[in-house]
């Protein structure tokens, strides 16, 4: 029997995600061949109990009962102790290439990102910080549209002083990202302000090998100016029994082997 498990967003973090541009958009024409008809019940917490046995009975049959939990945060997992809150993943791509070298990558400080809420700003301070060390810094920053950029342009005071050629309007590809990651010393990690817990690209970064600077409050530390020469020091190689925990790997064993 599978344990709950908190992996998904809510509908409001997806409307978040489309607001800002950070979803492709997708058309569907036409409804699925041999569609069944779908029929909706809403029923009282009362009838719970009776609402599993119909799920039991569903699946022993050899159908499929999908659950949706609107629990995403680790504070909720700890109030529910039948739940187990497990974070995200990174892909075994990532993980192929941590073998590069550290010391050969020709970039000290990397950025790839779709822009929204307050990430140009953000960007632009810390990145001015490592240029005027005479640092080697990339950053991509994807935006859907030209369109969207006239609207963060005329309504966003972060983008005052922004300018159309800093802004990239195609998405990269995944091997594109891992190549430019793969030769990047330190990766720069900015999550939304409705995000909470770890984003995706804290466990990519771990993946290749490479050191990371986020504004995620969720990893607790003190030193929130970082100094220079942490970009020069030597990277520590994670244990392999930590980077194995955190592979999709794992994440689908533990789901499924429960």
């Amino acid at each position: 029997m599978l344990s709950p498990f908190l992996t998904a967003t809510p509908i409001p973090r997806t409307l978040s995600l489309y607001l800002y541009g950070d979803l492709e958009v997708s058309t569907i024409n036409e409804l699925p061949a041999g569609r069944q008809k779908i029929e909706t019940f809403y029923t009282q917490k009362s009838n719970q109990d009776k609402v599993y046995k119909f799920a039991i009975a569903e699946i022993q049959s050899g159908r499929q009962v999908y659950i949706v939990c609107p629990l995403v945060d680790e504070n909720d997992a700890l109030k529910i102790e039948s739940v187990l809150f497990h974070p995200l993943f990174f892909i075994e791509k990532y993980l192929s290439k941590s073998s590069s070298n550290y010391d050969s990558c020709k970039i000290d400080l990397s950025f790839i990102g779709t822009i929204h809420s307050d990430r140009y700003k953000l960007i632009k301070e810390i990145f001015s910080r490592y240029l005027d060390l005479k640092l080697k810094t990339y950053y991509y920053l994807y935006l859907s549209t030209p369109l969207l950029y006239a609207y963060h342009k005329l309504f966003n005071p972060a983008f005052e002083s922004s300018k159309y050629r800093e802004f990239r309007f195609k998405a990269l590809s995944q091997e594109e990202i891992i190549e430019i990651f793969e030769n990047s010393k330190v990766i720069l990690d900015i999550q939304h302000p409705l995000q909470t817990g770890l984003t995706m690209r804290t466990f990519e970064t771990m993946a290749l090998g490479r050191k990371l600077i986020t504004t995620n409050a969720t990893i607790n530390r003190n030193n929130v100016e970082i100094p220079a020469s942490f970009l020069e020091m030597p990277f520590k190689k994670i244990h392999d029994e930590i980077l194995n925990k955190y592979s999709l790997r794992n994440w689908l064993k533990i789901i499924f082997d429960d």
